[in-house]
């Protein structure tokens, strides 16, 4: 917040704390561009695929954007790496969004994290080891 003030940008970055599903989607798709950087991650980062789910450019860090990297459906930047993500930052919001690569993710996302073809894979595996 500290950051924010000192950069003056008050009026165009919120911090809005918890919100339920339905003011989350909204925010989604309200929001030019969503930012998740961060130096550690216990997994796969949700947030992101979320953004793009609802059309959001999202821009990540490498240590939570495995599946943004094998979609190729956004924006990679190493943690700390300022410059870049300051010009990663005002090309989508100067330039519209690259919807060929939000529409990557979302068919990548689609095809291959459904709770249906896990449900598929997991009962092939169950049933090989019957025989």
């Amino acid at each position: 917040k500290k950051l924010r003030d000192d950069l003056n940008v008050r009026n165009k970055v919120l911090f809005i704390g918890s919100v339920d599903n339905q003011v989350k989607i909204a925010a989604f798709r309200d929001a030019d561009l969503f930012i998740h950087t961060v130096l550690y991650m216990g997994g796969v980062g949700l947030s992101p695929l979320e953004a793009i789910l609802c059309n959001c450019p999202a821009v990540v860090t490498p240590e939570c954007g495995e599946i943004v990297i094998q979609s190729n459906s956004g924006y990679i930047v190493q943690y700390g790496d300022v410059k870049k993500l300051t010009m990663i930052m005002q090309n989508i919001l100067n330039n519209p969004p690259d919807y060929s690569m939000i529409n990557r993710g979302i068919e990548y996302i689609h095809n291959n994290l459904t709770w249906t073809k896990y449900i598929d894979e997991i009962e092939t595996l169950y049933r090989s080891l019957g025989r």
